[in-house]
């Protein structure tokens, strides 16, 4: 057995462990994981961190035990973590992920609220993997049970498809979600956002993450959303983007992406990995 400290924090709901390089090291990473977010014999989490040593970067994985690029409320908490910890004490800094180097703005430490800027996004095929010839995947017919399914694929930092809905609590989502996301169309899978518009500034959207399925947040999805909505209304500033429990908000300078939310600890303590 081996004993591993760790700290969970939350973003809107979206819940991450966090666990230093050093005290992992040497273990299988994947079956980890998969261990330590499990709901029910783990402490359970939609996600891992690593926080790598000696810099400020983060390593980030799915439950299911597979690496990701990146995480928008993952982002959020590990930099909570971060200042939790001291081992980063101003307020603008920049972390270091598999999607690039991220700029960070502390706006309020309690709560903490984050500025993050996401960078640039794609709607590049490639980029998102997508077995197609098209260049890009916009406003793209994929059928369902005899329905004509509006797509919309966004790069921002990991890979979106974007679904405007009329109804967000429809149960029928769910298999939507599993056959979107598993689709042979994208390549590795992909994370599927559903969209219900409340107005030109509001809307209500529900993640089915690839690894996780649906989640109670997500900050890329909510990226995502807006990036899209903004090709519909080229007008559109910023918007707030509704989950379960809590909103973002979203919003671009010189196209680079904005995201602005907050991060909360949970708990901390140490897991009893019988590995």
């Amino acid at each position: 057995m081996k004993n591993i400290n760790f700290k969970k924090y939350h973003g809107c709901g979206n819940d991450f462990i966090i666990v230093k390089e050093s005290d992992i090291l040497g273990i299988d990473i994947t079956t980890f994981v998969i261990d330590i977010c499990n709901r029910y014999t783990g402490i359970g989490a939609d996600g891992l961190m690593i926080d790598m040593d000696n810099t400020i970067e983060m390593k980030f994985y799915n439950q299911d035990g597979r690496s990701g690029t990146m995480c928008g409320n993952g982002l959020r908490s590990f930099c909570a973590y971060l200042q939790d910890i001291k081992k980063v004490t101003t307020n603008k800094f920049d972390v270091i992920t598999p999607a690039g180097i991220m700029k960070i703005n502390m706006l309020n430490n309690n709560p903490y609220i984050f500025n993050v800027n996401l960078g640039k996004p794609s709607f590049n095929s490639k980029t998102l993997q997508i077995d197609t010839t098209k260049k890009d995947f916009i406003n793209q017919i994929i059928k369902f049970k005899e329905k004509d399914i509006v797509c919309t694929a966004v790069f921002i930092g990991t890979k979106h498809l974007v679904v405007f809905v009329n109804n967000i609590d429809d149960l029928y989502n769910e298999e939507l979600g599993i056959f979107l996301s598993k689709n042979p169309l994208f390549i590795d899978d992909i994370n599927v956002d559903f969209v219900y518009v409340i107005d030109e500034n509001n809307v209500q959207m529900k993640t089915y993450e690839r690894g996780v399925g649906f989640t109670k947040a997500c900050g890329t999805g909510a990226c995502a959303t807006y990036i899209v909505s903004k090709l519909q209304n080229n007008e559109l500033t910023s918007l707030s983007v509704h989950m379960d429990l809590g909103t973002l908000k979203i919003s671009d300078i010189s196209n680079d992406i904005i995201m602005e939310g907050p991060a909360e600890k949970i708990c901390e303590g140490t897991f009893n990995w019988r590995k």
